[in-house]
């Protein structure tokens, strides 16, 4: 990983931060300074309140840093490994919360491109938040993205969550945040990813020809998994137009 996140006070106002630093190895190296820069002056021009904020960004001896707000639990990604498939209400209110925020990313012309459960900050108490993170590889909405390898080489993105023309290098928008929102569901539903890198539609040609599989839970409205087939068609075409259409329809299937 490039940065690590710290645990630190702010003295001036006596309270707990996170600080995520740059490793020294990547601080030198400039497309990860330009990236990490890039991504925390993105979260700075977005106004919502489910997007992570910045309170500040600085270097020192070097290395870059930003800080930002603490949030206990940690990531979605942690708590569904600790804790198993959440209670429906949970699931359905973090990817509520998500999709507003991408919607807003959406609305500033941009495609987040990367939405995991790592990437989503999660308060499991009762009034706690969550917060969408991680907006590194950001980019202009409707885009090519030319290949899957970032500047420097390195594939970026997360193949589980990735929608298929991401992975083959085609044009991205903000169905392919639609796609990965609804791979966040089915997560959270089941606390696994849809897509498994031992299986045969791991590739971007397996998911053009296989859904995400059955979510298999006792009591869950069947139309669930259709929303959750729709959200990951092969074909954006056949998506959702916007989170904010998937969260809607997700809320009026649950809606007694």
């Amino acid at each position: 990983m490039a940065s690590i996140v710290y645990l630190a006070e702010d003295l001036s106002l006596g309270r707990r931060v996170a600080v995520k630093v740059l490793r020294p190895a990547y601080s030198r190296d400039e497309i990860f300074r330009r990236r990490f820069l890039r991504e925390w002056r993105t979260t700075a021009g977005l106004d919502h309140p489910h997007v992570m904020p910045v309170y500040g960004l600085g270097e020192s001896n070097g290395i870059l840093y930003a800080i930002m707000p603490y949030v206990h639990g940690g990531d979605l990604r942690a708590l569904l490994d600790s804790n198993g498939p959440l209670a429906l209400e949970t699931a359905v209110s973090i990817v509520v919360r998500i999709g507003g925020a991408l919607d807003h990313l959406h609305a500033r012309g941009l495609v987040h491109r990367d939405v995991k459960p790592a990437n989503i900050l999660v308060d499991p108490r009762p009034d706690g938040h969550c917060y969408l993170c991680d907006f590194g590889i950001a980019t202009g909405e409707v885009t090519a993205s030319g290949t899957g390898a970032g500047p420097s080489g390195h594939f970026v993105g997360s193949l589980g969550y990735m929608a298929p023309e991401q992975i083959a290098a085609q044009t991205v928008d903000r169905r392919s945040d639609v796609y990965a929102l609804g791979c966040v569901l089915y997560a959270c539903l089941t606390a696994v990813a849809p897509f498994q890198e031992h299986e045969p539609s791991f590739g971007s040609a397996g998911r053009a020809r296989n859904p995400p599989p059955a979510v298999l839970r006792p009591g869950l409205h069947p139309a669930v998994d259709r929303l959750v087939a729709k959200a990951t068609a092969a074909d954006p075409r056949a998506r959702h137009s916007s989170c904010g259409e998937l969260t809607e329809e997700l809320r009026r299937i649950l809606t007694p």
